[in-house]
């Protein structure tokens, strides 16, 4: 059954107070200070269950709920508007000054390889079209983005798991498959027109056999044991899975990090963001390290890192 929960976000994590959420279920995030079931009583914990030592007992044994926690959210939130107020108050200056501490932080700027494959630079479709009239190897294809995956990996650290040798193995049966003639050019196209086309998943969406952790420590050795949805409807029309990529703590924000897999860092900038929460997805494409991939949007976590990192993301109407 669908449950709708209103999440209530301190102010100093979002401006809209309230995010409301449809989901079979949702994962319980520590920096929200309430969780309200709407309209019924819940089983959903209250941060007071979950969190019980931030209360103090009574002489009787009973809780008493401390207010302690909810006064820091506001002097947080309050300093949080006050500096934003003040940076915006003081551009210019405020841009160099920002631009110096992240550069202490963040450290110089690698600039990437250059791609010196030209198969790297060749549209999906055009590259589909291409491995159906046996132009090109998928095999080829397949090592083309593995080599630049792992040649750009160090620099934006955005694949948490990878299949490169399934994937070739993958490649080769297509291969196989084109030499033998069983089907038609124009049967292929229109029953897998993805064939042998590779292309990365954002990790919390879920691919067969590889790391779904949504960020999460505790999750940390959890394997996605089916295709997600979007991720089946991808291998059916004949795509390769290769690479998932990083995420925000439960896709809940527009920073790609956590405490599994560490920092998504911007292509261009490491001192800029890489944006959330399909970050992973705006910079390995970004790099040249995938052709395509699949992201997921509420708020902003398809358009937000396409828009960081200069490139085309699409958030469906259904």
């Amino acid at each position: 059954m669908w449950e709708r929960i209103a999440l209530q976000l301190p102010s100093a994590y979002a401006p809209v107070r309230t995010l409301e959420i449809d989901s079979y279920y949702t994962p319980i995030n520590p920096l929200m200070s309430k969780i309200v079931q709407k309209g019924q009583s819940s089983d959903i914990e209250t941060e007071e269950q979950r969190f019980p030592t931030c209360g103090t007992r009574t002489l009787d044994g009973t809780q008493r709920t401390s207010y302690g926690n909810a006064k820091m959210i506001l002097i947080v939130g309050f300093c949080a508007d006050f500096i934003r107020v003040l940076v915006t108050l003081t551009r210019p200056l405020s841009d160099y000054v920002l631009q110096f501490l992240y550069g202490l932080f963040m450290g110089a700027t690698k600039q990437l390889p250059p791609i010196e494959n030209k198969i790297l630079l060749i549209p999906a479709t055009e590259l589909a079209e291409k491995i159906r009239k046996r132009q090109l190897s998928c095999e080829e294809v397949m090592k083309a983005y593995i080599e630049r995956a792992k040649q750009v990996h160090p620099y934006i650290n955005a694949a948490v798991d990878e299949r490169y040798e399934d994937a070739l193995k993958d490649a080769r049966n297509i291969d196989k498959f084109l030499a033998s003639g069983v089907k038609s050019e124009e049967d292929i196209a229109r029953d897998t027109p993805l064939l042998g086309v590779p292309f990365t998943c954002k990790e919390a969406i879920g691919v067969k056999g590889m790391k779904q952790t949504s960020g999460l420590v505790r999750h940390k050795d959890r394997v996605a044991e089916e295709d997600s949805h979007s991720a089946g409807f991808y291998r059916k029309a004949g795509a390769i899975p290769v690479t998932v990529t990083d995420v925000p703590e439960l896709c809940m924000w527009w920073e790609s990090s956590n405490r599994v897999n560490g920092l998504t860092k911007n292509p261009y900038d490491n001192t800029r963001t890489v944006g959330g929460s399909s970050g992973g997805e705006g910079a390995i494409i970004t790099s040249a390290g995938a052709l395509f991939g699949i992201g997921n949007d509420i708020a902003g976590s398809i358009r937000i890192p396409s828009s960081f990192c200069g490139i085309y993301g699409h958030k469906p109407s259904r």
